[in-house]
């Protein structure tokens, strides 16, 4: 099926590119129909009105472009003394490394040319060879061969521009064929496609203009204030070329870096126009880009690299310049057709899996490099927080339900425990987040060591905050930690628990650490569920959602340590399920 429409695809390029460029350049055109079209301008006056201004556009550029093409042709045989001069300052002498080099080049390019034959000046001993010369004057041929390489691109370009005008002229009748041909019983799922894909590919196209067209602009500019001769042919090219993905600019920057090498015979030049592009293309790709549209596209790095070697291969430069918009449109498909899912998952900027399933995986496969690449990440942004919320406790839930599912054994479950452990001891502080001086929140685990370990996370989380916290081993007895609960002005007790049954069997271990009466007094923390998934807390606890939330609760109460058993049925009533929040 692949190599079928590839072949079609091959096969089929003359009516095929022209076609496709028309569909794109009234993606970029259609905005500017639809602003004329709201100042009260009929559609076809709108169309008219755009299509000649785009015109005027494009050949003015164009006769700008052929005459900085002239002028440069005239101005290369001057650059042939700057040369000599250049290539006399890099020779140390006339041995040197660069004149060996040269002279092995010519060397192997006598050896590969091929060898005249020689001419007998006696009687030929065998027939004479007959060369039939055709008869066409050279005129005629030379006016054949221009007029295929002028008049084909100027052939495809009137179909583009008759394709483009009608169009824009008729696009809403187009739209409702195409979801006639393709929305057979989905009208819904193909109007959403085909609308997602219109708005991505016109951004995409308006926003490349504006950021490229500027880019050409600086381009010349700048190689105006350099002195480098045809300073606008090389801004076109530059703008031109910088549709092409990665490689356009640089690309567009080999010409005049050419020039600048060949027109001084110093360095200063070339060294300046070098920077310029530098600079412009920091500042383009990391500035202005994002600034404007971002990653709007919606496909990855190397999903662009690989359709733009494909498209290259299919359809040539035009395919090259089409790659983009083209992987947005199968983008787009990918996300709103079942069955084209994977299309999304191998070209999409989105990540295959979830970020919790991804540091799972890596835990599973004792990737602690990774692990620890993740934790060190979050850390120098500031979102720990993030880590343990979103991305750590979530994958310790996955797997404490993995080991009650019968997926893990328990010496697996322990090797998870302790990479999760190395990997938390790289975040600085995190070993004396626990403090035993008179802690306010004493947080114990419900069960095992799973529950402990998380417990530390949102102990080091309330530690950030200033709160005195004390988390408990999990192998301690009831009977030892009770005494710890007691007191005139007791810590509050939060019970750490990662499951569902936990969470159902916490009240029963409050009672009996508290007591009865007091019971009401002890929060229950719930780790690794995402905060808008349904919970029915049991009846007379505070139950907490997530690690943040459970910080800010621990800061917003710490002045209140008394008893709460008066107070425990309206804080019940008032905060059944706290929710995690994004900070």
């Amino acid at each position: 099926m692949f190599l079928s429409v590839c072949a079609l695809l091959y096969f089929g390029r003359e009516v095929l590119l022209p076609l496709v460029l028309a569909t794109l350049f009234c993606f970029l055109l259609a905005p500017i129909v639809n602003r004329l079209e709201s100042l009260g301008l009929g559609r076809k006056l709108a169309v008219i009105c755009t299509s000649v201004f785009s015109a005027c556009l494009l050949f003015a550029l164009l006769y700008v472009l052929v005459a900085q093409v002239l002028d440069f042709v005239s101005a290369v045989p001057g650059y042939r003394e700057n040369l000599r001069a250049k290539a006399a300052s890099i020779h140390a002498s006339e041995n040197g490394v660069l004149a060996r080099a040269l002279e092995t080049f010519r060397d192997f390019g006598r050896e590969l040319s091929p060898t005249p034959p020689a001419v007998s000046r006696g009687a030929p001993n065998g027939p004479l060879a007959v060369e039939v010369v055709d008869a066409e004057a050279p005129a005629v041929s030379l006016l054949r061969r221009l007029g295929g390489n002028i008049f084909g691109p100027l052939g495809t370009a009137a179909i583009v521009a008759i394709f483009v005008i009608f169009m824009l002229i008729d696009r809403e009748e187009l739209r409702d064929r195409v979801i006639h041909l393709v929305g057979k019983g989905r009208l819904r799922l193909t109007t959403q496609a085909m609308d997602d894909a219109a708005q991505r590919v016109s951004r995409y196209l308006l926003a490349q203009s504006v950021v490229n067209g500027t880019y050409g602009l600086s381009v010349g500019l700048g190689l105006y204030l350099i002195g480098i001769p045809s300073a606008v042919l090389w801004g076109i090219l530059a703008a031109v070329f910088r549709f092409v993905p990665y490689l356009g600019p640089w690309i567009g920057a080999a010409c005049p870096l050419l020039v600048a090498f060949a027109m001084s015979p110093g360095w200063s030049t070339l060294v300046f126009t070098l920077i310029l592009f530098f600079a412009l293309e920091v500042i383009t790709g990391n500035v202005i880009e994002p600034w404007l549209y971002g990653t709007s596209t919606g496909i990855s790095p190397m999903a662009v690299l690989v359709s733009s070697v494909f498209w290259a291969w299919l359809w040539g430069l035009g395919g090259l310049l089409l790659a983009t918009p083209l992987t947005v449109c199968f983008v787009v498909l990918g996300k709103h057709v079942p069955g084209l899912e994977f299309i999304e998952v191998m070209l999409g900027d989105k990540p295959p899996i979830a970020r919790e399933s991804r540091f799972y995986q890596r835990l599973l496969a004792g990737d602690e490099a990774e692990l620890r690449e993740i934790a060190e990440k979050h850390e120098e942004e500031g979102k720990i927080g993030e880590l343990f919320d979103e991305i750590v406790l979530p994958a310790l839930r996955q797997a404490e339900e993995d080991f009650s599912a019968g997926v893990l054994d328990r010496n697996e479950l322990s090797e998870i425990y302790e990479r999760i452990r190395t990997v938390l001891r790289s975040l600085a502080g995190f070993d004396q987040a626990s403090s035993d001086d008179a802690p306010e929140v004493l947080l114990v685990p419900a069960r095992n060591q799973g529950d402990e370990l998380a417990g530390r996370m949102v102990a080091y989380l309330m530690h950030g905050r200033d709160v005195r916290v004390q988390v408990l081993s999990s192998g301690l007895l009831n009977a030892e930690i009770a005494p710890l609960c007691q007191g005139e002005q007791p810590p509050r007790l939060m019970i750490s628990a990662l499951t569902e049954s936990r969470v159902q069997s916490a009240p029963a271990l409050a009672r009996r650490l508290l007591g009865g009466n007091n019971a009401g007094r002890a929060i229950i923390g719930v780790w690794g569920r995402p905060p808008d998934s349904p919970l029915k807390g049991p009846d007379g606890f505070v139950v907490i959602v997530g690690g943040r939330e459970a910080a800010r609760y621990a800061v917003g109460h710490r002045r209140d340590s008394a008893p709460l058993a008066e107070k425990s049925a309206a804080a019940a009533k008032s905060l059944p399920v706290s929710r995690a929040q994004t900070p």
